[in-house]
């Protein structure tokens, strides 16, 4: 079962890559175990927010209309020129326009298909009562910086620095936040698909997700 959505929190599932290393497909409509990876993602991190977007690049926007009736399809003001930072700060300015009291937006990389459940509760818990500071999970080894929360709050910050200091590194933005880290013990939750080998790879976990909920 998915943790419900901490109040006042939007997601966006961050899927406009260009995998180089894929010969340029786009990798969350790759098929895994007969389904595109991003219905495993959608399935997984729907429950847990409140509203949710999917960032896609302007040129693929058809490939993705499907796709729509589960999220708002955003492509990040940058043009994809700053990588999925530019993503991130699309996504900010969306929830910014929304009705309502939105506080946090959770992101997910387009090609993980086992995003933890529970993630955004895990990491709202981490944020604290005051909740001015990004959170990032983080493996045995390393940070995983498109698994984390924002505070809306950054934004405009954000913003500034990505157009005025040439901030382009997710992981270097997480640290000018002093982001705080999410200790997330899961061997299967950062599986991410990078080639064709890791798509059988991953084929393999499916079930033993599925048994493991």
């Amino acid at each position: 079962m998915s943790a419900p959505a901490p109040a006042g929190c939007g997601g966006v599932i961050i899927a406009g890559g260009r995998a180089t290393r894929m010969g340029g497909v786009e990798k969350p409509l790759l098929r895994l175990r007969g389904r595109a990876i991003l219905d495993h993602i959608v399935e997984r991190v729907r429950p847990q927010v409140d509203v949710l977007a999917i960032d896609v690049r302007s040129e693929s926007r058809g490939a993705y209309s499907d796709w729509s009736r589960h999220g708002v399809l955003l492509s990040d003001p940058f043009s994809g020129a700053v990588g999925p930072i530019g993503g991130i700060i699309g996504a900010l300015e969306w929830l910014a326009s929304l009705e309502g009291p939105f506080r946090w937006l959770a992101t997910f990389p387009g090609d993980a298909p086992f995003v933890p459940r529970d993630l955004v509760a895990r990491l709202r818990d981490r944020a604290g009562a005051n909740g001015s500071r990004p959170v990032v999970a983080r493996d045995a080894h390393d940070v995983q910086g498109l698994f984390a929360l924002w505070p809306l709050g950054c934004r405009a910050e954000l913003t500034r620095c990505v157009r005025q200091q040439g901030l382009r590194s997710v992981r270097e933005a997480l640290h000018a936040f002093d982001a705080i880290g999410c200790d997330v013990s899961d061997a299967r939750a950062f599986t991410n698909i990078n080639a064709e080998s890791d798509l059988r790879a991953a084929a393999s976990l499916v079930d033993d997700a599925v048994m493991a909920g």
